[in-house]
């Protein structure tokens, strides 16, 4: 089998900041034995996955795509809204109408790691799947640009 790029290495491995634009595609070895490729499909194994993520299956492929991969790590953001406390862990989650943050915690740790499965279906052999690593690494100072961000809008 010939997977492009080879699953044992990272399809992305960058900080949270990095854009992601990566293409992946099986070759058959042998025609013959396993036909062509008529078409792929792609699944997250795990997540969380944030929104500007995309991963698409078409027939040439399965792309990954992202401006970005902020959102990938944990945080809390506790906050006030009509008086009354609130927690969210995700900055998009935070309700316009807060009217204070009064903490923030940033990540505990400075890598995470997500996989995915493309999956080739081949018209000979049938479908052979193969699962990626995408490796993401902390940015702290995106957080704390939120946060100065968000509390000035509140001010």
């Amino acid at each position: 089998m010939a997977w492009t790029p080879d699953p044992a290495t990272p399809v992305f491995d960058a900080s949270e900041t990095a854009a992601a634009n990566v293409a992946v595609t099986y070759t058959p070895d042998d025609s013959l034995v396993e036909g062509t490729v008529t078409g792929y499909t792609a699944a997250w194994d795990d997540g969380p996955i944030p929104l500007q993520v995309v991963l698409a299956a078409g027939p040439a492929g399965v792309t990954l795509t992202a401006p970005n991969m902020t959102g990938m790590f944990p945080i809390t953001v506790d906050y006030l809204r009509g008086g009354a406390p609130g927690q969210v862990t995700n900055w998009d989650d935070l309700p316009a109408d807060a009217e204070d943050i009064y903490r923030f915690v940033a990540p505990t740790v400075n890598t995470v790691e997500r996989h995915f499965t493309a999956t080739a279906q081949r018209s000979v052999a049938g479908p052979i799947s193969a699962q990626f690593t995408v490796r993401v690494t902390a940015n702290y100072s995106t957080g704390r640009d939120r946060l100065v961000l968000e509390v000035d809008a509140r001010r």
